[in-house]
């Protein structure tokens, strides 16, 4: 079974490869005496240093992310309480609440942060 992730190929998303150069660049001198040390446990603990490292890049800048998601959409979060229940009303015109265009814009900027990961 080939991994969908195959960075030989470019098949490796964008910032997921530039995240792992990043942490590689900056770890650099450390791999490199890692392995000319040949010592095997003192490679694998850079590596994994290397390794976390990006993944928590990753999760942060993730958990960001999120934060925007529950700000944008908790907006609309809050406009649908006043709908409930559901009475099968899903297609009519959300009548009582003046959505701003700013809220509309941050949803459609959101969604395209959401499209780049």
């Amino acid at each position: 079974m080939t991994s969908p992730i195959n960075p030989s190929n470019g098949s490796m998303p964008d910032n997921i490869m530039q995240t792992a150069a990043h942490a590689v660049d900056h770890a650099r001198t450390d791999l490199l005496l890692a392995k000319a040390s040949s010592n095997e446990w003192t490679f694998r603990k850079v590596v994994i240093g290397v390794v976390s490292e990006a993944l928590l890049g990753e999760r942060q800048r993730n958990a960001e992310i999120m934060e925007e998601v529950r700000k944008v959409l908790g907006y609309f979060a809050e406009a649908a309480a006043s709908y409930d229940p559901d009475e099968g009303d899903g297609d009519q015109v959300a009548w009582s609440h003046d959505f701003k265009i700013g809220s509309l814009r941050a949803a459609r900027a959101l969604l395209s942060k959401l499209g780049e990961l």
